[in-house]
């Protein structure tokens, strides 16, 4: 042992809930356990909010082991050996023993100064190590099975903390007696501002919504994005920091927003191995309305399939183009004219095989955005307007057999509930025994879970059809103006061709790039811009051929080559409406996520 080499008192818990607690106070004040053994230089390092059971994920810890190899550190101080390490293999100990014994470090605890040099306490460390794997076995078991109870009775079991919510602490009482716990209630100031996120994402994206939320919090408009905990408030030096897109991401996603509490939900402990996931609504959370979460929800997984860089680019067509001559995507150029009396927005697309490669790669391609307009548009509000319409009719229809079980399933419902009732009464009667009771009670609760999952899959399906009729009015109403007001959100235009649409090809009358050139304007042949290629949405182009949907002149004298894309096309697949009452059929209106109809809400 050297003890004038450093003395590092080694400071750990495991979760955010613990950081600052009376556990941690304690352990800094073990510095004094260097004195008592002659090491006139210590050290705390905390590694607050970190599992012991890998070394990997301890930052904190891998340094540790890094400078007593370089011969920095000589002393090791901890409250117990569980601080060291809880791997449930005794790896990770005989890693920490084996680097300490190699470069003459000692691990000190209240109790004793373990030098591994010495056989004894080499023996003792390994049984050290073998008792914290016993010992979290023992606590984390009944822990995490009394947490599940807990939740299943829709109890807080713990969340970390985020936007919109605070802590805030209420008395417990139990036969232990009374104590302060924590539960989770609504940030009114930070609640605003999930709302608001919420309410704009159909017009924009997690950037833009961050660099939004960033302009206006430098206004001093809203606030900055709060920091939730100590260390990382220590970290940023800072109570608040910038918004970032991941905190718009994980409030779009996050579902507490709504109430919904979830427990043992893709969980991978072997304690919950087997058992159900728990979801419990709680109406005090709730920030947002369902339909607004769902709404967004919807517009989430379309765009996850469209390419970040298309997601920010203000072209209609963007990812959608391709051209002519060598079938390599367009890529969009936009162009601000300033004029005496205005200023001029100019959107068009080349050949990005001739912008990378010039006239070698391809002959050079290139075609204003109005003229793609006046070749696409016409022949699509046409399918959308007159062909699909009468197919959107039948999926809205109302199915009587739908109601016929709908009514059949409340009235066992009905059943189901007096017969709970009826057994309180005769347990109260002294009718039955202790497991008579339980076996009937777990026969009525599974036939209430039963008959209910089946009502709620019954009502979303009786909501699709409400959505599909929405639609309806919409194609009812003026189509050409939804669609101008839809282009005026470039982004949501474009989600919206996606859902139709993998790839297109526009032909004009013209050579290629350059052929303006040595021309005066009233020389200008018309572009007659049309369609030369399409493919369609792979889901949507099945729906097309099964339903027997005509198409379109436009469509008809084009090539289409939706067969030979769809193995390497990532366009989004989205299921679309389809009578269900045909059986000859595959698509049923019940297996579409409705991603597009949330195109149409505001």
């Amino acid at each position: 042992m050297d003890i004038n080499k450093l003395a590092v008192v080694y400071v750990r818990v495991s979760t955010q809930y613990q950081i600052d607690n009376y556990s941690v106070q304690d352990q800094r004040s073990l510095e004094s356990l260097a004195a008592r053994y002659g090491f006139a230089s210590v050290e705390i390092r905390e590694e607050q909010g970190f599992s012991a059971e890998t070394i990997t994920a301890r930052p904190i810890m891998s340094k540790l082991l890094e400078d007593i190899s370089a011969l920095k550190v000589g002393a090791i101080i901890v409250s117990s050996f569980t601080r060291l390490t809880r791997d449930m293999d005794d790896i990770d100990g005989r890693i920490i023993k084996k680097t300490c014994r190699e470069n003459d470090c000692v691990i000190i605890t209240p109790e004793k100064l373990y030098d591994f040099s010495n056989e004894a306490d080499d023996d003792l460390a390994d049984l050290q190590f073998f008792f914290s794997k016993i010992q979290k076995r023992m606590n984390l078991k009944p822990m995490i099975r009394g947490e599940y109870t807990k939740a299943k009775n829709g109890g807080f079991v713990g969340l970390p903390l985020s936007l919109g919510y605070q802590y805030k602490w209420k008395e417990e009482t139990t036969v232990k007696g009374t104590r302060y716990v924590a539960d989770l209630a609504i940030n009114e100031d930070e609640a605003e501002i999930v709302r608001y996120i919420h309410t704009i994402y159909g017009e924009y994206n997690y950037r833009q919504i961050a660099v939004l939320l960033k302009e206006r919090a430098g206004r001093g408009e809203i606030m900055y994005f709060p920091i939730k905990y100590a260390n990382l408030r220590k970290k940023y030096n800072s109570p608040v920091r910038k918004w970032r897109s991941s905190d718009i991401r994980f409030v779009i996603n996050n579902d507490l927003c709504i109430g919904r509490m979830q427990y043992a939900v893709n969980s991978k402990s072997a304690y919950l191995r087997g058992l159900d996931p728990i979801y419990t609504y709680r109406q005090d959370l709730r920030i947002i309305p369902d339909e607004l979460f769902e709404r967004n929800q919807k517009i989430a997984s379309v765009r996850k399939r469209i390419h970040s860089r298309s997601q920010t680019s203000p072209h209609l067509f963007s990812g959608l183009l391709f051209c002519p001559l060598c079938d390599a995507v367009m890529g969009g150029k936009h162009q601000s004219l300033k004029k005496k009396t205005k200023t001029v927005e100019r959107y068009s697309y080349s050949c990005s095989q001739y912008n990378h490669s010039g006239p070698q790669g391809c002959p050079g391609f290139w075609v204003n955005e109005r003229e793609v307009i006046n070749a696409v548009l016409p022949p699509f509000l046409e399918l959308l307007q007159k062909n699909l319409r009468e197919h959107l009719e039948l999926a809205s229809a109302t199915n009587q057999l739908h109601t016929q079980i709908e009514g059949e399933i409340k009235a066992e419902l009905a059943k189901v509930n007096q017969g709970m009732k009826n057994l309180v009464e005769a347990v109260r009667d002294g009718v039955f025994k202790g497991e008579q009771i339980k076996e009937q009670n777990s026969e009525l609760q599974e036939a209430k879970r039963r008959l209910e999952k089946r009502l709620n899959d019954l009502h979303d399906s009786t909501r699709l059809q409400k959505e599909v009729a929405a639609v309806l009015q919409v194609f009812d109403g003026d189509l050409d103006q939804v669609i101008t007001d839809l282009m005026k959100n470039r982004l949501r235009f474009n989600t919206f061709l996606r859902l139709f649409f993998a790839k297109l090809q526009i032909e004009v009358d013209r050579p290629g790039v350059g052929w303006r050139k040595g021309k005066t304007k009233g020389e200008l042949p018309d572009c007659n811009a049309r369609i030369k290629k399409f493919a369609f949405e792979e889901r949507f182009a099945q729906f097309i051929e099964q339903a027997g949907i005509t198409l379109p002149e436009a469509f008809k004298q084009a090539e289409n080559y939706s067969a030979n894309l769809w193995t390497n096309q990532g366009s989004p697949c989205i299921w679309y409406p389809y009578p269900s009452q045909n059986p000859a059929r595959s698509f049923a209106i019940n297996s579409m996520p409705r991603s597009h109809f949330a195109l149409f809400q505001k």
